[in-house]
């Protein structure tokens, strides 16, 4: 995002250097202009939308998906068995039979894998055979959402910045409360594979991060009603 960024304001008459690496020049102008820009897509929903379909045994043709963009998160799918196909702007998955795991992680910044796909991923991997290390290294307090994963039916163990995530066969609908976005996403992932139903408290703060995105998952198949 910092790179798009970066971009578009380059467009706009500014002189920016060294977007993608660790050091980035800004030279004042006097003014900027108008430009043509094209928005990139959301690297994030992309990946969330993939995990969906991964976790519920599902397929998905996501358009608008650069592989390039998110290589890092493909490459976890694929590491936990998911078949993948891409195109020019487009990505193919097929969930697998049951998901697989015994593999490490860690998050980092672009372009390691990001801090923000690991509630979903960590949902994904409840459901997978073996266990996965995964380790957060950019933000504190961002396994807020295991202990409402492990309310259904989850098996993980936090110690400091690592989790332990040892797979079960399934999850149970429970009541859940989201603490910020990505954790809310997470155990919305979590409910639309789980038995049972599930209601997940605290809805505003996915919809600060994804539009309408109960509708997207109803079209995709999923029974998801926004309530108040």
């Amino acid at each position: 995002e910092i790179v798009a960024l970066a971009r578009f304001l380059r467009a706009c008459g500014a002189e920016i250097y060294g977007e993608g690496t660790p050091t980035i020049m800004v030279e004042g102008v006097r003014k900027l202009h108008g430009a043509v820009f094209e928005v990139p897509f959301d690297r994030i929903e992309a990946g969330t939308f993939l995990c969906a379909a991964a976790m519920t045994g599902g397929k998905l043709y996501l358009h608008g998906a650069e592989k390039q963009y998110m290589e890092q998160t493909l490459e976890v799918l694929e590491q936990a068995g998911c078949g993948l196909r891409y195109e020019e702007d487009a990505v193919y998955l097929q969930a697998p039979t049951r998901l697989l795991s015994d593999f490490t992680l860690a998050t980092g910044p672009y372009p390691a894998f990001p801090t923000d796909m690991q509630p979903m991923v960590m949902s994904l991997l409840t459901l997978a055979k073996g266990t996965c290390m995964m380790s957060e290294t950019v933000f504190e307090a961002r396994f807020r959402h295991v202990a409402e994963l492990c309310r259904m039916g989850a098996n993980i163990q936090v110690h400091g910045r690592n989790a332990a995530v040892f797979g079960v066969e399934k999850l149970h609908g429970a009541k859940v409360r989201a603490t910020d976005l990505r954790s809310g996403a997470a155990l919305l992932l979590a409910a639309l594979a789980a038995e049972g139903e599930t209601i997940v408290e605290g809805s505003a703060f996915v919809e600060r991060g994804y539009e309408k995105l109960e509708d997207a998952l109803t079209f995709l198949g999923g029974r998801v009603q926004l309530v108040s």
